[in-house]
């Protein structure tokens, strides 16, 4: 399972796009235990809202592959929510998108790191307390075009 997920983090690295969403499903296809299957919903959400290849985005599926995720970890994963908020600004619903970027930012043990890295990425505005909603939608939005190219710093899927 794990050589599956890594398959396609490297398929992602090379741009070679339509790999990667081929090992995201076949893995899921075999419906492998609960963490795994998590981890493959929400890679493949994350995926589908961020490739620089708009051929291979689909908002719709990564909100539900992302909330799939969600449920499956409890809401207790910063990455899986993390892969919600960049699900829904793909679909253009910036409030849910800055909504749940927040919400990442506040689950119990995340590392500086990680809370770091969720603030920066293109597909996630920071949560300074100081910003107000309208604002953080507006940075949301501004950067939907801005694409990872590359699967967030998750374990093993990282860059």
């Amino acid at each position: 399972m794990e050589a599956s997920l890594l398959r396609a983090s490297v398929k992602v690295h090379l741009r070679k796009y339509a790999d990667p969403l081929k090992e995201f499903n076949y893995l899921i296809s075999l419906h492998p235990r609960p963490v795994t299957l998590a981890r493959a919903l929400s890679d493949r959400a994350w995926f589908q809202a961020t490739c620089p290849d708009p051929a291979f985005r689909n908002g719709k599926q990564a909100v539900k592959d992302a909330k799939a995720a969600c449920s499956i970890m409890q809401w207790k994963d910063e990455d899986m929510i993390d892969a919600l908020a960049a699900a829904y600004a793909e679909t253009g619903d910036f409030a849910s998108a800055t909504r749940y970027a927040a919400q990442a930012l506040t689950i119990k043990g995340i590392t500086a790191l990680d809370a770091k890295r969720i603030q920066q990425h293109p597909n996630v505005v920071p949560a300074e307390s100081t910003d107000s909603i309208v604002s953080r939608e507006f940075r949301f939005e501004a950067s939907r075009n801005l694409s990872s190219p590359v699967l967030p710093n998750r374990g093993p899927l990282a860059a």
